[in-house]
């Protein structure tokens, strides 16, 4: 019963998300530091809600399912990145600086950590408690102002609520992956992923693109670290609750990451390496990384289909 109720809600939930999202981003202040929240923080954690829904009463097990839930954020940012190059290959080098965001080294960092992880194929649960708080960090830092002297303006109330209507909907979104997972987990994976990719390019649309990729950045980093985060305290919480003190709980089937670790990994390299190069070949690698992310996306809703 549940089941039929969420996949009936799934899609009302994402659009609704959307929507409180749009005007969210619409009613918002421009300035600095708003656009590193939206970037950075809120935007990255609605997004990712959806997918952590999809991970809820795994056992500890990652599988097919859950790699494709926490490897999405690495695919959309793949297939933003690829469509900035796509659009920019003809642009100058003064417009390529408002175009190419600042990288932050946690990024390629973290397409290192998640390729270690995959390669293990079965780490303790304490390597997911641990990259958990270390994207908690991450959070905490971005939500503060880069210079001290920024003023922090107040938010209006139409704002406030908007932001609440969306991180409630986003709430709504994974509790109907959820339940709906057990019917037909390759429609929830398609409704949230989309749900996602819009968010990211509606950040784009109004904050401009350096900060959609942005956004998109932070969801293939975050992403991974609250969903090996949920898994590892739902492990310690098994562990607690059967008394057991000896065997220590383990993430198991961990080499799905491996696709997403290298589209993280790649998708940061050509990034930074975009401003030097031709428009010829941003154009190329563009059109590359949005098919590596398209199939990807694919391959990965096609193995839930199975």
């Amino acid at each position: 019963m549940l089941s039929w109720i969420g996949l009936f809600l799934l899609l009302p939930a994402a659009m609704a998300l959307v929507l409180f999202w749009s005007r969210c981003l619409a009613l918002s202040n421009r300035d600095q530091f708003k656009d590193q929240l939206i970037a950075s923080v809120w935007g990255p954690v609605l997004a990712s809600l959806g997918f952590l829904g999809m991970l809820w009463d795994r056992s500890g097990v990652l599988g097919e399912g859950g790699a494709g839930a926490i490897g999405m954020g690495a695919v959309i940012f793949a297939i933003v990145v690829g469509m900035m190059l796509l659009n920019a290959a003809s642009s100058n080098v003064q417009q390529d600086k408002e175009l190419v965001p600042d990288i932050p080294l946690i990024w390629p960092v973290a397409g290192v950590v998640i390729l270690l992880t995959a390669a293990a194929a079965k780490v303790p649960h304490l390597v997911g408690l641990i990259v958990c708080a270390i994207g908690l960090v991450l959070i905490w830092i971005n939500t503060m102002p880069a210079d001290s002297s920024v003023e922090q303006k107040s938010e209006s109330d139409s704002q406030s609520s908007s932001l609440a209507g969306a991180f409630v909907s986003s709430m709504l979104l994974a509790v109907c992956a959820w339940w709906s997972t057990s019917l037909l987990p390759a429609l929830a994976l398609t409704v949230v992923s989309l749900a996602s990719l819009v968010l990211v390019m509606l950040v784009a649309a109004h904050r401009g693109v350096s900060q959609g990729i942005r956004m998109a950045g932070w969801l293939a980093v975050l992403l991974p670290c609250l969903g090996l985060g949920l898994l590892g305290h739902d492990q310690l919480f098994q562990m607690i609750q059967s008394g057991r003190d000896s065997a220590v709980p383990r993430l198991h089937e961990t080499i799905g990451l491996l696709g997403p670790g290298l589209i993280l990994l790649a998708t940061t390299l050509v990034l930074a390496g975009s401003r030097r190069w031709s428009p010829t070949w941003r154009r190329y690698t563009g059109l590359g990384l949005f098919l590596v992310g398209v199939v990807a996306g694919g391959l990965a809703i096609r193995g839930l289909m199975a």
